[in-house]
């Protein structure tokens, strides 16, 4: 992933998208600010939990902008996001998340959902992480009760 990002900041480079090389400038710096934290490379989950952190960073700062009427920087921070998000795996939507749930409490016999949350979670999570929303999965649980 971090070989893709890479190729994508020269190409950027090399197609004059100022913004773009902005952002993917800024990404690469992060990803070596941590990969020099943890002093080795990083895993591609690490990447995207990296890529996921500053979306919602911005999604914070956009709400803020929106707030306060600034237009202009709010389209810059959107189009941030758009170019990070681009790298994020495609997440499960709410309708494939209950079907999932309802499949993985079959298969493991769950007859409580709210005693038994906590194995469903950890199970959903250990298979599924980075494809699938825990948010999405603590509101799906909300509902089936």
């Amino acid at each position: 992933m971090i070989e893709q990002i890479m190729q994508d900041y020269k190409i950027a480079m090399k197609e004059r998208q100022e913004n773009r090389k902005l952002i993917l400038n800024y990404l690469i710096s992060q990803i070596k600010n941590k990969k020099i934290d943890l002093q080795r490379e990083l895993a591609d989950e690490e990447v995207v939990n990296l890529i996921r952190k500053e979306v919602k960073s911005l999604q914070e700062g956009m709400l803020f902008l929106q707030k306060a009427g600034k237009g202009d920087e709010l389209r810059t921070e959107e189009e941030k996001r758009k170019v990070l998000e681009w790298y994020l795996p495609q997440l499960m939507t709410k309708e494939q998340t209950k079907n999932l749930i309802q499949q993985m409490v079959v298969e493991l016999g769950l007859i409580d959902l709210q005693k038994q949350k906590g194995v469903l979670m950890k199970e959903i999570m250990s298979k599924y992480r980075g494809s699938i929303d825990p948010e999405l999965v603590n509101q799906v649980l909300l509902e089936l009760k």
